[in-house]
């Protein structure tokens, strides 16, 4: 399915998902569980598409898709939206996809007409219409990701329908959300990840639109004029599918689309969302009354600054209602303060607020968390964004902060937010995109663990330090805080006993909460019976720097046409070391060895002393993605990390077939490296 569709046709609360489908037929409002559908003809601005008889295209799939019918009417502010599909059932694995539909609408301002059901067998052609078994549910999928907008899906459920059979089904959701009144946007995608026989797409509007094309040609694109409405018209046979090739970055879209929008430049969208944001004074007592007490307490405006943002990220719960208006409008200070809750406008609008008491200018700045970069490309238009965050300046220095990160503790200095790249800032005289100028605070993490063993036949001992830099530190908070301090503490032991099994846990994790940095560390302690292990030839001696690999996992498909997504900011670092009480003669090679590309660093160093070896391994990542020229060069790298983080040193099992007793000492002299490039 087309990411963009998803995204872009709920924001804009227009409803478009390309597995979503729907039916039709013959009557009057139907109420169910407090919401209402209708079933009425097909609305007479409709132009009519008839699906292909044949499949031209060779497709071996379930459900083959011949029509995908896509026509919205936008005049004034009436809002509607025609989607009218066709899909051949051409083996046994197809007939769920055919026969179960589902329809996303927003009953606060939408309502839903279902104009028909058709089956086509046999030369035959049966209208199932008033057969289907329709429900409503209000599933509230974003529910879980702290957002409720009130939706409603309607689950239709095709009768009979057999191998062989073509179904064809139309809907229409008429109206939108009212936050955006007469503003003309919308976009439409022009293919998908499986063939299609025909797309039809239509927009019909009495206002001229600017467009832009994205991964498509022109050539299948017309505009005509007639009685004072224009119609932007796509119409394109034997679609082929998109080869999705999957874990490209966020701001890759390898899909086709078209996406309209009245705005000439991103500033009618800064003028369009001024409205919601004007500062107004607090009322509430109780808010005030702590405002001032932060004012008294801080002895700059930075610390008072530092106080309101910890508040409101850490004091008000994310949640979101996000209903008609509320979608784009916040809630005041005043009702976020009493509910203790919000979601990113609502907090964002919360910090500006009590940063403008103490004369600080704080302005709302929109940006992307699924697009990011892609917005420069985008027509300018409100849909483009999906989150807002607050920007201010003090002291010459322009500050960015997320009122949705929890747990975010420490000074502005030591705080971060996402790889936005560009924000829409929301003031007065803001013309374009800016660019987010900030030190991304990487996600960092260091583990060293020094094993301690006295002798071959006795248990070894383990301290691990973890220690996490602010993402990192932030999701620790909040996995500490969700899980409890015992089942935290017996985490750590879990990530050993996959290693070791044997693994005993000696205490309790002690934690240190470096709050003024934004750091956090945890010592571990642990007894490993079982470390001293041989096999049938060789006895190894492990020094894996495997917390690594989770940032260099193989991608599924490796001969790719699209650039692949590098875990990107992180650096982490893993050390092991393992010491004996006498002085050992180390016999071992102590080369370094280092990876280094644009996208990523790599080094592997062996430390030697008389009593210690050490291997440490370091990662950094260099880029966000890998082009696609790159990426063969790229796996090789991965490759020959991946080899390298599985370093061990490994000794012949001759060595221990002595009956008389070998202390450790005698053992470690005969060691030899193995590496496993």
């Amino acid at each position: 399915m087309n990411r963009f569709f998803k995204y872009l046709i709920k924001l804009t609360s227009s409803i478009a998902v390309l597995f979503i489908l729907t039916s039709s037929a013959f009557a009057n409002a139907i109420k169910q569980d407090g919401f209402e559908y209708h079933i009425k003809p097909v609305p007479d601005w409709v132009e009519s598409v008839i699906p292909p008889s044949e499949v031209s295209q060779q497709n071996n799939a379930g459900a083959v898709w011949v029509l995908s019918d896509n026509q919205t009417r936008m005049i004034k502010n009436e809002y509607s939206r025609f989607l009218h599909f066709g899909v051949k059932v051409n083996l046994e694995n197809g007939l769920k996809e055919a026969s179960e539909i589902s329809i996303y609408f927003q009953p606060d301002f939408q309502t839903l007409d279902i104009n028909y059901v058709k089956r086509h067998r046999e030369g035959n052609t049966s209208n199932l219409t008033n057969q289907v078994d329709i429900r409503l549910l209000q599933r509230e999928e974003s529910y879980s990701q702290g957002i409720y907008d009130g939706g409603v899906t309607a689950m239709l459920l095709i009768p009979d329908v057999q191998v062989g059979d073509k179904i064809e089904y139309a809907y229409t959701v008429n109206g939108r959300n009212p936050i955006f009144e007469n503003e003309y946007f919308s976009g439409f995608p022009l293919n998908w990840s499986v063939p299609v026989e025909k797309i039809f797409t239509q927009l019909i509007t009495d206002k001229e639109l600017n467009f832009k094309l994205y991964n498509a040609e022109q050539k299948y694109l017309n505009k005509t004029l007639k009685n004072d409405l224009i119609y932007y018209r796509w119409e394109q046979t034997q679609v082929p599918a998109v080869y999705d090739e999957s874990e490209y970055p966020v701001w890759f879209d390898p899909y086709a689309s078209i996406r309209f929008s009245q705005y000439d430049s991103w500033a009618g969208v800064v003028d369009w969302a001024k409205t919601f944001y004007q500062i107004e004074k607090i009322k509430n007592k109780k808010l005030i009354k702590l405002s001032d007490k932060w004012a008294k307490e801080s002895s700059t405006k930075k610390q008072y600054a530092e106080k309101v943002i910890r508040y409101a990220q850490n004091n008000i719960r994310y949640f979101g209602i996000e209903i008609g208006q509320n979608s784009h409008r916040p809630y005041s200070p005043d009702v976020v303060f009493e509910r203790k809750y919000g979601d990113c406008k609502d907090k964002t609008m919360f910090i500006n607020t009590l940063l403008a008491r103490q004369g600080i200018s704080a302005y709302p700045a929109l940006v992307s968390s699924r697009t990011t970069k892609l917005i420069k490309d985008l027509v300018p238009q409100p849909g483009a964004f999906d989150h807002v965050i607050s920007t201010f300046e003090l002291e010459g220095k322009q500050y960015w902060v997320d009122g949705t990160r929890e747990f975010q503790f420490g000074d502005l200095e030591h705080i971060g937010i996402s790889n936005f790249e560009v924000a829409l800032v929301v003031k007065e005289g803001s013309q374009d995109l800016q660019p987010i100028n900030v030190e991304l605070k990487v996600n960092e993490m260091q583990l060293d663990e020094q094993y301690v063993s006295k002798s071959y036949d006795k248990p070894v001992k383990l301290t691990a330090t973890f220690k996490y830099f602010y993402a990192r530190a932030e999701g620790m908070r909040s996995f500490l805080n969700t899980e409890g301090f015992s089942n935290f503490s017996k985490s750590f032991r879990n990530f050993y006993a996959k290693q070791y099994p044997s693994v005993k846990q000696l205490k309790d994790v002690k934690i240190i909460d470096d709050e003024a940095k934004n750091h956090l560390t945890v010592i571990a302690d642990f007894e490993i019976p079982d470390y001293w292990k041989k096999d049938k030839a060789v006895y190894e001696l492990p020094m894996y720097g495997d917390i690594i690999a989770d940032y260099i996992r193989k991608p599924s498909i490796i001969a790719r046409e699209m650039p692949l997504a590098n875990a990107y900011p992180a650096k982490v670092r893993h050390s092991i070391s393992i010491k004996y009480d006498d002085s050992v003669n180390w016999n071992i090679d102590d080369r370094k060895l280092v990876v280094e590309s644009d996208e990523l660093f790599y080094q592997r160093v062996i430390n030697l002393a008389e009593n210690e070896v050490k291997v440490t391994h370091e990662f950094e990542s260099r880029s966000d993605a890998v082009d696609v020229e790159n990426v063969a060069q790229y796996i090789n790298d991965t490759n020959r990390i991946r080899n390298a983080l599985y370093y061990a040193l490994t000794i012949d099992n001759e060595t221990f077939k002595s009956e008389s007793s070998q202390d450790l000492k005698m053992i470690l002299k005969a060691l030899l490296k193995k590496n496993r490039e």
